[in-house]
């Protein structure tokens, strides 16, 4: 908000248009994706060639402490206000001030115990790059309150210039470290400087500078949204799992671990990442508009699906081959978990659509204890397993998922008040049975066609595996992509 503003009329969601920008957001948010992720792909190919499985743990440990800590910050005051309908000046210098005051105390707090941490964890590197990712707090809860105003604006185009600029420069950074031999601090630096240069492109786009309209009524309005959203981060699994299996397992298991997850990581930014800004922005504009709310859920699920589901069925069947030919034989030893972090994927693809509606469409209480239930089961099953290996862990997660996956399912049903025959057929039945067809021919020339190994087996996989599910799509689900291409040519319309 510019100074001297202070209309609430300034800040209201979204009313009109909100197709329009849907759709413009979608294609800010795939430039986004393919900028920053092809620079990622290019970072974490690099250092997981010049790693060891247990320099990787030890990041991934630093960075789960990190980003565990941050849960504690009231960054979700950032949620609710995209959430909020009746915005004014009081709620964002509230949420700014307390943000702060909790980020600066957990800030000097981390870089306090570095020491012990180090000490406990037999990782003395722990004591050297844990203060300096701590950094990451203070820079993200500075531009939290601006990229959230950004987002409610729906200008997804700033967005995009915001991320693709943090991870570029970050990923830079990250490659000159490496090139002067500085491979695990090139990481470090990495996600320090993508927080930073995030956190100035906000306060730039949004045009917003923090006040002093301190009010406790402020906190109070947006207390309830912003607490079980901080309770499902808080015990969002990722974390707490990469945690216990640092401290059980060693940095060695928790290296693979985090390698497996960081390449669906990277897979799942490409194919939901380029939905999930747009679609909780859109649920929480459509709070009282069920018809129109239950149109938009379908059409971005079947669009999660048809992305997300070719290519993790894909990954699973030509991991064996891909793994050991790209990253080299030190990595054989992720490929089962590799492959079960697509089948959680998968799930999380569908998932993700599932988490925006609920929780924007004023169910954050349940969703809260949704994931908490999500978050135990895995703590239990990792301690558990502990004993038998990452494989028996993985495989215990995924079955779980499995069994919990429906019960979300339900309840985004009850809320859109829909029958599960018309979320199946209409959002997931042309990408299921799409990409069924597609795994049935790549598990046929696996089996019937001839010898093929290395990049001539990837290749021969590619060629088969497009095609296939392409035909299937245009064959099993043209009503949808028709759908999809009337808005698009109704958008150039509006436009021309």
């Amino acid at each position: 908000m510019q100074k001297g503003e202070t209309t609430a009329e300034l800040h209201t969601h979204v009313s009109q248009g909100r197709g329009r920008l849907a759709l413009a957001g979608v294609f800010w948010s795939f430039v986004n994706i393919m900028v920053s992720n092809g620079l990622t792909v290019v970072v974490f190919l690099v250092t997981s060639m010049l790693l060891q499985p247990a320099d990787f743990g030890a990041v991934a440990l630093a960075t789960s402490i990190v980003v565990w800590v941050m849960t504690l910050v009231p960054l979700p005051l950032g949620d609710a206000i995209i959430q909020r309908k009746d915005l004014r000046p009081q709620h964002l210098d509230s949420a700014f001030w307390l943000t702060m005051t909790i980020a600066v105390g957990f800030f000097f707090a981390l870089v306090a115990i570095a020491p012990f941490a180090a000490e406990w964890t037999n990782l003395q590197i722990l004591e050297l790059i844990l203060p300096v990712l701590a950094l990451r707090i203070l820079f993200v809860s500075l531009g939290n309150i601006p990229a959230a105003l950004i987002n409610r604006k729906m200008a997804f185009k700033q967005v995009a210039l915001r991320t693709t600029l943090g991870n570029g420069l970050g990923a830079i950074s990250c490659l000159v470290l490496v090139l002067q031999g500085y491979a695990i601090w090139a990481l470090i630096w990495a996600q320090v400087v993508t927080a930073l240069v995030g956190c100035c492109v906000a306060y730039w786009s949004a045009g917003w500078r923090p006040g002093f309209a301190i009010s406790r009524r402020a906190i109070t309005d947006l207390r309830g949204f912003t607490l079980y959203t901080m309770g499902g981060r808080l015990i969002e699994p990722t974390k707490i799992n990469q945690i216990l299996l640092g401290i059980l397992a060693g940095p060695a298991v928790l290296g693979i671990f985090f390698f497996a997850r960081r390449i669906c990581e990277i897979l799942q930014e490409v194919t939901i990442g380029t939905l999930l800004p747009v679609t909780r922005v859109l649920f929480a504009s459509m709070q009282t508009e069920e018809e129109r709310r239950r149109d938009a859920f379908l059409l971005s699920s079947f669009a999660a699906a048809s992305a997300a589901l070719p290519l993790f069925v894909g990954f699973i069947m030509v991991a064996p081959t891909a793994i050991p030919y790209v990253f080299g034989a030190k990595w054989i030893a992720a490929i089962y978990p590799l492959q079960c972090f697509a089948l959680l994927s998968l799930m999380m693809s569908i998932g993700v659509m599932q988490a925006s509606l609920v929780r924007f469409s004023g169910h954050a209480g349940w969703w809260f204890w949704f994931e908490l239930s999500v978050s135990l089961s895995g703590f239990i099953a990792i301690l558990y397993f502990a004993n038998e290996g990452l494989n028996s862990i993985m495989t215990a997660l995924v079955i779980l998922s499995a069994c919990l996956w429906p019960v979300a399912t339900a309840k985004t049903l009850r809320v859109l008040n829909m029958p599960l025959r018309t979320y199946v057929f209409e959002a997931l039945r042309p990408a299921l049975i799409s990409a069924s067809m597609m795994a049935i021919s790549l598990f046929a020339l696996r089996e019937m066609g001839p010898p093929m190994y290395g990049y001539t087996l990837l290749l021969a996989q590619f060629a088969v595996a497009v095609p296939t599910y392409v035909g299937m799509m245009f064959l099993v689900g043209g009503d949808r992509l028709d759908l999809i291409r009337e808005v698009v040519r109704r958008r150039i319309a509006t436009t021309a």
